[in-house]
């Protein structure tokens, strides 16, 4: 059986591109996966805002770390001892409500 090859004439090249690109575009008709991407993403967003929000309201600093911003902090004055009541603030019990 014989198959005889059609010449490759501009008008030729012109419709296997047409061709080509329309497979391709079929093909990217596909929208599941920027969805799903999309989705995963927010969700990402999502759990890390929350993970840092809880880790905002139920962690305390350690005295070895309260320890340390003592001794690095600059010469005592007004601002730093705004800063140190803050300190003292968080190292004590938070009675924050927690959040179902």
């Amino acid at each position: 059986m014989l198959f005889r090859l059609p010449r490759l004439t501009p008008g030729y090249i012109r419709y296997l591109q047409t061709q080509a690109m329309q497979t391709i575009t079929h093909r990217a008709g596909d929208v599941v996966m920027p969805r799903l991407a999309v989705l995963l993403g927010a969700l990402g967003i999502g759990m890390s805002g929350y993970s840092s929000r809880q880790l905002a309201l139920h962690h305390h600093p350690s005295t070895r770390v309260l320890q340390w911003l003592e001794r690095t902090a600059p010469p005592r004055g007004q601002a730093t001892s705004a800063m140190a009541a803050q300190l003292q603030n968080l190292s004590q019990p938070s009675t924050a409500t927690k959040v179902p």
